[in-house]
């Protein structure tokens, strides 16, 4: 009995200490949010689209700050932070896109240190 009690506790250990980890779970490039959803998913962006979302679905992350970094070409253009309020946690922060700025766009989701952060899709 005790060794299945210690196997039990070690599972449930491991199984806090993964979720308190936090991650993302969902992250894109979109036209619109409505209603704290993306209605859609850019592949690519239209060249009549000046501007543009990217929409973050966090988890296991509540009363952290987290940061979206937007990117042109590898240089830092713009950086949001914003407090993670709940166990589930949907943001989005958006940028006008000038029409010289063709090319690749990246955002970065980062932790409070400025790492990216685990991405790991829902189930």
């Amino acid at each position: 009995m005790k060794k299945l009690l210690t196997a039990l506790l070690l599972l449930l250990t491991q199984a806090h200490s993964h979720a308190e980890s936090g991650a993302l779970v969902r992250e894109h490039f979109t036209s619109a949010v409505i209603v704290r959803e993306p209605v859609d998913v850019l592949e690519r962006i239209s060249p009549e689209l000046t501007r543009v979302y990217f929409f973050t679905e966090l988890e296991g992350l509540s009363g952290k700050t987290v940061t979206h970094q937007w990117r042109y070409h590898d240089k830092v253009l713009y950086e949001k932070s914003f407090a993670v309020g709940g166990p589930r946690w949907r943001v989005w922060t958006t940028m006008a896109v000038p029409p010289d700025m063709k090319g690749v766009w990246q955002v970065k989701t980062l932790d409070e240190s400025g790492k990216p952060l685990p991405y790991r899709p829902a189930r």
